[in-house]
């Protein structure tokens, strides 16, 4: 028999509830438990805010044009101040009939050779990266939260951004959020982590 499929035995039946028992809330319609929770007529809920009957609410008449109390004045019911914002059933979208551009590797902005694709050295393990925690006392060089506040481990950062340089004295403990900063203006970047490793 395959591991995890077990087969029903008589104990295993329901025996929460039996024809012919009675249910435990049989006659006690209408009955409430506590006095916070019964409703008595003639008093106000709570959570009452106010509205009486025959009122007009702010927003009548702006049915389906998504608008607030404060602009409701500019906008007349049916009309449309241009084209490109009017909704068409069916109408074309932005790229229809342009050309996209073509924004893979070489051709995007943040093209860095592709870099990415090559591998680690070999002395990138996991217990050179928890040495390297360790001697950051597993915080954040950047903004100082510590490993145990953070959603995700602390990530391990190459000031130079040379993936095989692998000196101390150029990686830094840095959190998530803190290294997806790091990714743009390097050069800002470079400066400031060398300082933070020299302290």
């Amino acid at each position: 028999m395959p591991t995890g499929v077990y087969l029903r035995k008589p104990e295993h039946k329901r025996t929460y509830f039996k024809k012919g028992s009675v249910p435990w809330n049989k006659g006690m319609r209408g009955t409430h438990f506590s006095l916070a929770t019964e409703f008595r007529p003639g008093k106000k809920s709570k959570n009452w805010n106010g509205f009486k009957k025959g009122l007009i609410p702010w927003n009548s008449g702006t049915r389906g044009q998504g608008i607030c109390r404060a602009n409701s004045g500019t906008f007349k019911s049916g009309k449309h101040y241009s084209r490109a914002t009017e909704f068409k059933k069916g109408g074309k979208g932005f790229w229809t009939g342009k050309s996209r551009p073509n924004l893979s590797l070489q051709n995007h902005p943040n093209w860095r050779g592709g870099v990415a694709f090559f591998p680690y050295p070999l002395g990138w393990t996991r217990t050179f990266k928890e040495q390297i925690g360790y001697r950051d006392k597993y915080k954040c060089r950047v903004c100082g939260v510590s490993e145990t506040d953070c959603v995700r481990r602390l990530s391990i950062h190459h000031i130079d951004y040379n993936k095989k340089n692998l000196r101390e004295s150029n990686l830094l403990s840095i959190c998530s959020s803190c290294h997806g900063k790091t990714q743009w203006n390097r050069a800002y970047w470079k400066r400031v982590l060398s300082k933070l490793a020299k302290r």
